[in-house]
């Protein structure tokens, strides 16, 4: 289930389109559930929002975390993107091409997922939102908050989002060990430098295979 809740928390970033006439800033607030014991006294420094900026086919996802950020910079015409780490100032680049992208669908082709869209709404943000119940294999469900006001193409992303046609306002997510409540605060519709999705100078690139070993050998040194 995890990795179920994880795939919905990047799957703006990665596979969702927004319509061609679509652009502009999107705020999304973290709220903290659970936290494990270890990190409550530090839940004053952890991140407190995600930032999504679109430009049509171009998106960027800004989530920074506390030893340090991660960007995700995606063209989903091109079908390539690259996610950006900076661990503790080491900088590294992962390069994404058409061949992940196809990895990624054929991964959410095997997502055994049943969706209910409810006749529940809310406003988030000033949007309307439907509330949805996405059930995984397991039998675990998750609730996710979508609006079909944001424009977004269909495409395979619905098969990883049970089958949700719209953009996610507010959704669970799990990341480095902690529970999370992923909420839209703000929508700032306007331009947005093309700038914005280059690959900034500085960043080591490296290849997944690469990154792994590279935490492997950071294990094995503690």
């Amino acid at each position: 289930m995890k990795k179920f809740i994880l795939s919905l928390a990047v799957a703006f970033a990665t596979t969702f389109t927004f319509a061609q006439k679509f652009e502009g800033t999107i705020i999304m607030g973290i709220e903290y559930d659970n936290l494990p014991p270890e990190l409550e006294a530090y839940e004053s420094m952890l991140p407190k929002e995600n930032v999504l900026k679109v430009k049509g086919n171009k998106s960027r996802v800004e989530m920074p975390s506390m030893g340090g950020e991660q960007i995700v910079i995606m063209d989903s015409d091109k079908q390539e993107g690259v996610i950006l780490m900076n661990l503790m100032g080491q900088k590294i680049a992962m390069k994404m091409g058409p061949e992940d992208f196809k990895a990624g669908e054929e991964a959410a082709k095997e997502s055994k997922t049943e969706t209910e869209i409810t006749k529940e709404t809310k406003k988030i943000a000033g949007y309307t939102c439907t509330k949805a119940i996405i059930t995984d294999e397991e039998g675990e469900e998750v609730e996710v908050w979508f609006t079909k006001e944001i424009p977004t193409v269909a495409s395979e992303s619905k098969k990883i989002n049970g089958d949700i046609d719209g953009f996610p306002m507010q959704y669970p997510m799990e990341r480095q060990g902690m529970s999370m409540v992923i909420t839209v605060t703000k929508v700032d519709k306007g331009s947005i430098s093309d700038t914005e999705f280059d690959t900034p100078e500085g960043y080591q690139e490296m290849t997944q295979d690469e990154l792994q070993g590279m935490f492997q050998g950071m294990g094995a040194g503690q």
